[in-house]
C-alpha cells in the first residue's frame, strides 16, 4: 500500500482564495506574477507552498495550509484506500479511524515562512517544510509510542481483569489508538518523502486490542439526571447527551440497570440547573449542565464535562415556547461544545 504513495514534490499552487485575473477592467495577473517572482526560491528538497489573502497574516496562514494539506491529502487518500480494500468490509482499527486531512499533519510549527509579498488585492506568501527535521521529529514520537505501548500492556491487562472502565473507556489507553496513530505517523514520514524503517508488526498490542475492543463493545453507561427541569427540556437534554456518547459508540441506559458481570460499567450523572427571567411579555429560560461519568465498580473518573452555570437560553410568550427555543438551541451549541471532552472516551 505505501507503495502507492507518490510524493508530491512542490506545490504549485495555495489553497486559498487564488488572486483576481482582473478587476474593473484592470489586468492584474502581471502585477500578481511579478509579486510572486519576488519570492525567494524554496531550499532544495523543500516541500513548499504559496498562500494568499488580504492581509499578511491571512497570506502566511494560507501557505503554511498549502504545505500541510500536500500531506494530508495523501494520507487521506491512502486510508481511504485501504478502508475500501478491508475484506468483507470490516478494516482495522487504523483504518477505522480515518485519518481526517486537517489534523494528519500536526506540526505546523515546523513550516517556516520564507517571505511574503504585496499584491493586487492583498499578499501572497511563500512556506516550506524542511522534510529531514520534520522526519526526526515523527520518527522520535514513532519511538515514544513503542515505549507507551510496552508501558500499557500491564494496566490494560489489569483493567481487563478488574473490568475497569476509567481504563478500558479511555481512548488514549486504548492499544489500538496508539497503534492508529503509529500507521498514521508512518504514512506521514512516507508522505514528506522520509519512509520510516519497516517495523515488526506488534501482534501482542493487537491482541490486547481486541481482548479490550470485545469489551467495551459491551459496556453498560447507566444513566442519572438530577436536577429540576420541565419534563420537554429535561428530555432534549438527555437526548442531545445521547447523543454526545453515541458519536463515541456508547449507550446510555437506565441508571437503574444491573451492575454486568461480564463487561465494564459506568455510572453518568447529568446534573442540570435552570434560570428562569421574565422581561416584558416574554419568558425566558436559561440552562446549564455537567456531565460526569465514574467507572462504577471502583469509582475512578471516566469522563467530566461542565457546561456550568449557562449554555444555552431561550424564549417565548410562554414556558413552553420558551422551552421549545432552549432545546433547539441546545442542540445547536451542546455538540461543539462538549464534542472536545467526549472524544477522550470511546466503547468502540
Amino acid at each position: 500500500m505505501r507503495g502507492r504513495l507518490l510524493l508530491i514534490g512542490s506545490l504549485v499552487a495555495g489553497c486559498g482564495g487564488q488572486p483576481p485575473a482582473a478587476t474593473r477592467g484592470h489586468d492584474a495577473r502581471p502585477e500578481v506574477a511579478a509579486a510572486e517572482a519576488k519570492l525567494p526560491p524554496p531550499p532544495p528538497d523543500a516541500l513548499w507552498g504559496d498562500g494568499f489573502g488580504p492581509s499578511q497574516h491571512e497570506a502566511v496562514l494560507d501557505a503554511r495550509r498549502a504545505v500541510a494539506e500536500q500531506i494530508a491529502s495523501q494520507v487521506a487518500s491512502v486510508t481511504e484506500s485501504d478502508a475500501s480494500e478491508a475484506t468483507g468490509g470490516k478494516a482495522d482499527y487504523d483504518v477505522r479511524t480515518r485519518v481526517r486531512a486537517e489534523s494528519a499533519f500536526d506540526h505546523a510549527e515546523l513550516i517556516e515562512i520564507l517571505a511574503a509579498e504585496p499584491r493586487p488585492g492583498g499578499f501572497v506568501a511563500r512556506a516550506w517544510l524542511d522534510r529531514d527535521r520534520a522526519a526526526g521529529v515523527y520518527r522520535d514520537e514513532l519511538k515514544a509510542d513503542r515505549e507507551r505501548l510496552r508501558a500499557l500492556g500491564p494496566i490494560v491487562e489489569r483493567a481487563i481483569a478488574e473490568l475497569d472502565a476509567s481504563i478500558l473507556l479511555g481512548r488514549a489507553q486504548s492499544p489500538g489508538f496508539v497503534l492508529g496513530e503509529q500507521r498514521r505517523k508512518s504514512m506521514i514520514l512516507n508522505a514528506i518523502g522520509r519512509p520510516a524503517a519497516a517495523a515488526d508488526e506488534d501482534a501482542a498490542a493487537r491482541e490486547l486490542e481486541a481482548r479490550a475492543a470485545a469489551l467495551r463493545h459491551r459496556a453498560v453507561l447507566r444513566l442519572t439526571v438530577e436536577g429540576d427541569a420541565p419534563a420537554e427540556l429535561r428530555d432534549a437534554v438527555v437526548g442531545e447527551v445521547g447523543r454526545l456518547f453515541s458519536a463515541r459508540g456508547c449507550r446510555l441506559s437506565d441508571g437503574a440497570a444491573a451492575l454486568p458481570e461480564d463487561a465494564p460499567a459506568a455510572d453518568v450523572v447529568v446534573r442540570l440547573r435552570t434560570r428562569d427571567h421574565e422581561e416584558r411579555d416574554v419568558r425566558w429560560r436559561y440552562v446549564g449542565l455537567e456531565v460526569v461519568a465514574t467507572d462504577a465498580r471502583g469509582g475512578k473518573p471516566v469522563l467530566r464535562w461542565s457546561g456550568l452555570p449557562e449554555i444555552a437560553h431561550g424564549g417565548g410568550r410562554t414556558w413552553p415556547q420558551a422551552d421549545q427555543a432552549v432545546a433547539r438551541r441546545l442542540r445547536e451549541v451542546l455538540g461543539a461544545k462538549a464534542a472536545p471532552a467526549f472524544e477522550a472516551i470511546t466503547c468502540r
